[in-house]
């Protein structure tokens, strides 16, 4: 578990964080920037799983970042549903690799970078715990890959998110991610009334632009969608955890 949700955190890290509009642009065209891209999503994998790195391990990473390579030269144009499978396909290579890694690892992998005993030690213990690994996998998946979610969403529905893409939109961006990010540790504490109140806060400041049918729409899907992402993300941490 524990190597399934480092590969996890490397994935969202190298497909959203550290890919750019640019380069989303550049793949659609261009087979350089899909080699760049994986080689960069090859970097993130052994950097996050550099505690239980060995050959073998690294040879099964090179083969993650072919297949990565290949969903991402197959599916380089996407829409709301292709981003699903592609995320889908990534997710299954790696639940497959992990998968493969723990059962020819016979007891399990182990940590080679901590000496025993000591501060070092037990931090990384710490860390590691599958469940802090999974609030933090998360986390990041609530703020930018989450954005990405709902602008394609609502795309799809026809409802073009114009304030995505004006002066505005790195606010409404972060208004959502902050929206999220609050919901997602209410409901994980257990607040799940006050968790709802962080969505009606939202709809006060929105309120006189509800009268206008495409807004009203856009913000009902929107908002709906993101809500239920962080609802989401609580349940799955419950149930890997």
């Amino acid at each position: 578990m524990t190597i399934f949700l480092l590969l996890l955190i490397a994935h969202v890290l190298a497909d959203f964080y550290f890919q750019s509009d640019r380069m989303v642009e550049k793949k659609r065209t261009g087979i350089g920037a899909l080699l760049w891209h994986s080689a960069i999503y090859l970097v993130f994998t052994l950097l996050c799983t550099i505690g239980y790195l060995t050959v073998p391990m690294a040879l099964f990473l090179l083969g993650l970042a072919v297949f990565h390579f290949i969903v991402d030269w197959v599916f380089r144009k996407k829409d709301f549903i292709r981003l699903l499978i592609d995320q889908a396909l990534h997710i299954a290579a790696i639940a497959f690799v992990s998968h493969i890694l723990a059962y020819g690892a016979g007891n399990g992998l182990h940590p080679w970078l901590t000496y025993s005993g000591g501060f070092l030690s037990g931090a990384w213990a710490w860390a590691m715990a599958p469940r802090r690994l999974a609030i933090f996998l998360f986390i990041l998946f609530n703020i930018k890959p989450a954005n990405i979610l709902i602008i394609k969403l609502l795309n799809q529905c026809g409802l073009s998110n114009e304030e995505s893409q004006g002066p505005g939109s790195n606010r409404g961006a972060v208004i959502g991610s902050l929206e999220r990010i609050l919901t997602f540790i209410l409901i994980l504490c257990g607040e799940y009334l006050a968790g709802t109140l962080v969505v009606a806060i939202k709809s006060i400041g929105r309120i006189k632009k509800l009268d206008q049918p495409d807004f009203s729409d856009k913000f009902i899907i929107g908002s709906l969608f993101s809500l239920m992402i962080p609802v989401l993300s609580v349940i799955i941490i419950n149930v890997l955890t």
